[in-house]
């Protein structure tokens, strides 16, 4: 079963909607989304598989995941809101917010910036305290017990590998602890619960039904159950059909305890429509005419705070080379490679309880996508980068996408009008004649519409591709 969904009129379906439903087919996915974005607004939407094997829900657009790691690239958003109204400061010892000493124990005279937990570079590790406290912060809700108690020496959750040896600033090493922290942070300057201000920082200006805290969620029907092939496909995570959230009442939870509680590190459940209006953020600051982050805020998501030199962290199997203020620089290295052109990509890359997710933008020429998948049947192999195969096979399948957008924002629009000779050559804003012979024509969706001595018979938006392969953006009226 599948939707699609058109936006802004565009004439046709991609030439990579069948390859997606394809890559669906080839690796044995139950259910996926993906949204691929020019500037602000969606190229197109595909929707395949099954939702919740129990009720033969199918995906949709609406279709919810809980997007795993794409959600620390979220909160680096709502940092960057935070450090352009001067509330936060990237270089700013957490201390300062947290109202507590969070102390490296191998370097207890330096500070941890919240630069330094955004990009890994903390110190802080997932140790073998962190599971059993996440579990109780769960079990607890407002109750949770102080994150003080996991990352602090003389805590009751404390185990000497919560920190490495590195001291803060030094060494990358990915983890989830930090942004327990970070999130703890924000609660703490702001006076606010970490799952209310992602609402207002970021959520609500952007129009975005998604949540931090699964029981603010209005329809728990829509999010996609999460599956392993153990014997057949068995939920690991959000079978609420079966196992409803707890309705918690957050009254009593006092803000700055442990932001935790609320899954900064992995919990957004969001549509990859929703997250593509965030990318839209990380390229230039705005979506739709709403301003979120100054220019200032943008380069510090764009430009990198750590770089890997072969000795300054663990790059995770060779797929995290460079990191900015709290998002994933790609396709600058072999490991973290789309497209083998070098061009910078910003995002981040989500994987937990059989989800893999990808949200990524170019700067350049804002061009993105995410992508979301409840499930494999066969798990995930690595492809010959060090992003799964079937990651390397979706991204082939929407580089016609891109370069329709690289062509549509390198050009200003030419509009064709009836019965005007075709200069030569053209000057910018030049009309054309729909009798452009030898042309071919593409929707701003990546499909050829026609080729030959003819314009498309519909009025739209289109990419003309002459016969020396000039590209045109064209308004057809």
């Amino acid at each position: 079963m599948r939707w699609t969904t058109l936006i802004l009129g565009f004439a046709a379906a991609s030439t990579g909607w069948s390859q997606i439903d394809q890559v669906a087919a080839d690796f044995g996915l139950l259910g996926m989304s993906v949204t691929t974005f020019c500037g602000d607004s969606v190229q197109q939407g595909v929707h395949v598989g099954i939702r919740n094997v129990s009720e033969g829900w199918p995906v949709d657009a609406e279709t919810k995941y809980r997007m795993a790691s794409v959600s620390k690239g979220v909160v680096a958003l709502a940092c960057a809101r935070l450090v352009d109204d001067g509330v936060l400061a990237y270089d700013e010892a957490v201390d300062m917010y947290l109202g507590w000493e969070l102390v490296h124990p191998s370097a207890p005279e330096l500070p941890v910036t919240v630069s330094d937990l955004l990009s890994h570079r903390s110190g802080l590790r997932d140790g073998s305290g962190y599971s059993g406290f996440l579990a109780d912060t769960y079990a607890a809700g407002p109750n949770a017990p102080h994150i003080q108690e996991l990352v602090n020496a003389e805590g009751d959750y404390f185990t000497g590998d919560m920190w490495g040896s590195g001291p803060p600033g030094t060494y990358f090493q990915y983890a989830n602890v930090n942004y327990g922290v970070l999130a703890t942070a924000m609660e703490a300057a702001t006076d606010m619960r970490f799952d209310e201000l992602m609402d207002s920082l970021v959520l609500q200006p952007l129009g975005i039904s998604g949540s931090f805290n699964v029981g603010m969620l209005p329809d728990l029907g829509q999010i996609a159950t999460l599956y392993r092939n153990l014997g057949g496909w068995t939920p690991q995570a959000d079978n609420f059909t079966d196992t409803p959230p707890v309705a918690w009442d957050w009254s009593p939870y006092v803000p700055g305890t442990n932001g935790l509680a609320f899954a900064p590190q992995g919990g957004l459940r969001a549509s990859t429509e929703e997250l593509a209006r965030i990318a839209s953020v990380w390229h230039d600051g705005t979506h739709n005419g709403t301003t979120l982050l100054s220019p200032t805020g943008v380069n510090a998501l764009h430009e990198a705070a750590w770089t890997f030199d072969g000795s300054n962290g663990n790059n995770y199997y060779g797929l995290f080379n460079s990191w900015s203020q709290g998002l994933h620089r790609a396709n600058v290295t072999a490991g973290d490679n789309f497209f083998g052109d070098g061009a910078l990509f910003i995002g981040h890359a989500g994987e937990a309880y059989g989800l893999i997710s990808d949200v990524y933008v170019e700067p350049n020429t804002g061009w993105g996508f995410a992508f979301a998948t409840n499930g494999a049947w066969d798990g995930y192999t690595f492809g010959t980068s060090s992003w799964y195969a079937v990651e390397e096979a979706l991204h082939a399948s929407l580089a016609s996408d891109r370069a329709v957008c690289a062509a549509a924002n390198s050009v200003g629009p030419i509009v064709v009008a009836p019965h005007q000779p075709l200069p030569n050559p053209l000057p910018a804003g030049a009309h054309l004649a729909p009798e452009w012979h030898g042309s071919r024509w593409f929707g701003l969706d990546g499909k050829e519409a026609v080729a030959g001595n003819r314009a498309p018979a519909i009025p739209g938006h289109y990419v003309a591709v002459a016969l020396d392969g000039q590209l045109l953006r064209v308004i057809l009226e």
